[in-house]
């Protein structure tokens, strides 16, 4: 596969657009052969930018004049050239870095909008955007830098990606090509937690919400970290340069790699609570008298027979228990991330649905009460299930609608929702359990 580069000084297939067709969505009214500019300096993230065809494109007010075209194209490559070049300085780099830093110093107190509403892990793509826009400036150069795909704008003129681009590795955009990019596990366990509690919780430090949002700020953090080594990483095979030699990279590299170790750590303790002992729960009286254990005594199907029955149906005796005893009309255990995904695939949406309700109705109020009570003691059936210290809750509600599953009228309710703080193995991390009260 040929480069950018191997092009210089060849003729070329390009394809005149009207210039007015920017996104090049319409058919091109022409196709003229012209010469790849010999560019000097070249920059050399340019002999890594790959081509799959050997086609260009541009526009023109008149498409058929061919020296305009000519100048179109030369100058239109030679940009390109000029904001690579720039984007290979050491410079760049340092900016980045710096850039990283900030956001991570702020996201906590970030990490909200001003209405209470979680902001999205893809925004981790502001950090690269700042660095392009602040180090271009240094340049004299005035840009953009989007956070979708990380196409760059020189005074409004789209230079990645751009009709010299869009056949390259560039196509996929500047972040994508020097690998600034999110960590797949970390944006998985954003999201998990992103889709608990998006529109607000309680006070941060109180009982409903020990931890306030830290697991989400740690995630946010990991992201962060990870996309600043795979970036540094990337560009230093870009560049040929040598890590190990190199104090600023071997430095930033290797923090950074650690900072995610260390916040991959406490992300493990705080997401899943210690699980809850099964030795207890077999010595319960209701669990020793469930249909499902007496067919198991009888039946002599062993330990592990036991030890499912007890980490899952066993389990949910409990957790009934516990729904009755706060005064809910009923409880479940879901992941709401799967179920929104479910619901959006589905094309469900509930138009009075409440994703978080700041004054909950008298009998919501006394269910929690009675919850707070339970978990403030340690042999209750609540501290069987659920890690206080690790507790945060939150109450949605639906107070008029239509259940599209069961294909019915719904009644009024509101949910009491633990997102975090539920016990393993009958909670998983993206699990939360919720105590419904109909109103």
């Amino acid at each position: 596969m040929t480069t950018l580069l191997d092009k210089m000084g060849q003729l070329v297939a390009v394809h005149i657009h009207t210039s007015n067709d920017t996104s090049f969505k319409k058919k091109p009214v022409r196709l003229v052969q012209l010469q790849f500019p010999i560019l000097e300096p070249v920059a050399q993230l340019l002999s890594h930018v790959s081509c799959y065809s050997n086609d260009f494109k541009i526009c023109l007010e008149d498409v058929n004049d061919d020296v305009a075209a000519q100048h179109e194209f030369t100058q239109n490559v030679i940009q390109l050239n000029k904001v690579m070049w720039h984007l290979g300085e050491d410079s760049f780099l340092h900016y980045v870095a710096a850039e990283s830093s900030l956001f991570i110093d702020n996201i906590e107190s970030n990490i909200r909008s001003a209405d209470g509403t979680l902001r999205g892990i893809h925004e981790i793509k502001q950090i690269f955007s700042e660095a392009v826009v602040k180090h271009l400036r240094t340049n004299s150069i005035e840009s953009k830098c989007n956070i979708g795909y990380g196409s760059i704008y020189v005074d409004d003129k789209i230079v990645i990606n751009s009709g010299i681009t869009q056949s390259t590795v560039l196509s996929n955009g500047i972040m994508n090509f020097t690998e600034f990019k999110i960590d797949p596990s970390a944006q998985y366990n954003y999201s998990e937690q992103y889709h608990k509690a998006p529109q607000g919780c309680y006070e941060p430090g109180s009982w409903t919400n020990v931890r306030g949002d830290e697991l989400l700020v740690l995630i946010y953090k990991m992201a962060a970290y990870s996309a600043l080594s795979s970036f540094l990483s990337r560009t230093a095979f870009l560049l040929n340069k040598d890590i190990a030699s190199d104090s600023f990279l071997s430095a930033a590299i290797s923090n950074a790699q650690a900072q995610y170790s260390r916040l991959a750590e406490t992300y493990s303790e705080l997401v899943s609570p210690k699980a809850f002992d099964t030795a207890v729960l077999l010595n319960n009286e209701s669990v020793r008298k469930s249909e499902t254990y007496q067919e198991l005594e009888l039946l002599g199907l062993g330990g592990n027979s036991i030890k499912e029955f007890v980490e899952n149906e066993a389990a949910y005796f409990i957790l009934e228990d516990l729904s009755k005893s706060i005064g809910a009309d009923r409880v479940g255990v879901f992941n709401p991330k799967h179920a929104d995904e479910k619901d959006d695939k589905c094309g469900y949406f509930d138009e009075f649905y409440t994703g978080h309700v700041s004054l909950p109705s008298k009998k919501t109020r006394q269910g929690m009460l009675a919850l707070k009570q339970a978990l403030d003691q340690p042999t209750s059936l609540a501290s069987f299930l659920i890690d206080k210290d690790h507790l945060k809750l939150n109450v949605i509600a639906s107070y008029s609608g239509y259940d599209q599953h069961l294909d019915e009228p719904i009644k009024p309710y509101e949910c009491v929702q633990v997102c975090l703080g539920g016990r393993p193995p009958l909670v998983k991390s993206g699990d939360i359990i919720s105590f419904c009260f109909y109103l």
